[in-house]
Formats: C-alpha cells, structure tokens, sequence
C-alpha cells in the first residue's frame, strides 16, 4: 500500500530551501539598497558640481536648495540676488532640474549642515562656494548626508574651492 503525502526529508530539504532563498533574499536588498544609495550620493555629487561648473561657463551666480526629509528633494538655480530661477534640466529643457532623492533614489536627505545654518550653497562666477548671494565665502566645510535604511553617505563640499568629496 502507498501512502500519500510527504517524508520528513522531504520537508526538510525544502524547508533548508526555502532558508537559503531567504537568505539570499536579504542581503540582496540590503546589497541593492547600498547601490541606490551610492547612486543618490553620486547624482548629488555631481549636480553640485555641475551648477559650480555652470556659474564659471556663464559667469552668473549658480545655487542648490537642498530640502530635508519629509520632501527629500534639491534644485538647481540661478540668481541675481532677489531673484532665484531654477535651471532647466540639461536632458530635457521642459522640466526643471529638481531631484526627489527619495522618489528615484529610496534615500532622504536626512541632514543639511551648511554654514551659518543655510539649506543651500551658492557659486559666483569664479567657481567660489558662497552661503548665499549677499553673504560670505564658505570658510568652513559644509555636507549632506543621505540615507537609506540603516546606510548613509555623507557629500562634503570643500571651503573656499567648493571641491564635493562622497564619503
């Protein structure tokens, strides 16, 4: 007579794998959270450097206006002290350059720890860090630091050069 159903090998192979699936399951998101965030940091990294670079190419003052989590989000400006204009994406001029981190990315802008307690960071047509139009030369280092989950990636910008360093 043949008995329906199971042996108790059977189940534990498939319980062992079912573990190593979940396992694997696990550090694939945590491996592919630290890549969103890596590429969060870096797109950070390099709007600043391209509104930097922008405000040396046309010799106009450049900004990025960072907004902290709840809204995770930065923009790109140009200013001529009163008036602040956000910059037209390069990839596409009828949207405006604007990041929500958390949106593409999975990641918050969880600090923003610029001189003087600004939430953005000018350039003058020399490529210098300002605090603001009317303010003062960056003297001291500024960063933001980005997180996703339990991982974080901190962008500092440099004194005086305005040098971004992901760390």
């Amino acid at each position: 007579m043949k008995q329906k159903g199971f042996s108790l090998v059977e189940l534990v192979l498939v319980l062992i794998i079912l573990i190593v699936l979940a396992a694997g399951s696990i550090i694939y998101i945590g491996f592919f959270q630290g890549i969103k965030l890596q590429s969060a940091a870096e797109k950070l990294a390099n709007d600043i450097k391209y509104a930097q670079n922008t405000a040396v190419s046309k010799t106009v003052w450049y900004g990025v206006k960072f907004e902290v989590d709840p809204v995770n989000r930065y923009s790109i400006y140009y200013t001529d002290g009163t008036t602040d204009t956000l910059e037209a994406d390069p990839a596409d001029f009828s949207k405006i350059l604007s990041v929500d981190t958390n949106e593409k990315f999975g990641a918050k802008i969880n600090s923003v720890m610029l001189e003087g307690g600004q939430n953005q960071i000018e350039f003058n047509g020399l490529g210098h860090p300002y605090t603001d139009y009317l303010g003062w030369v960056v003297s001291n280092e500024g960063s933001i630091v980005l997180q996703s989950g339990s991982q974080t990636k901190t962008i500092k910008i440099t004194p005086n050069t305005g040098n971004v360093v992901i760390e």
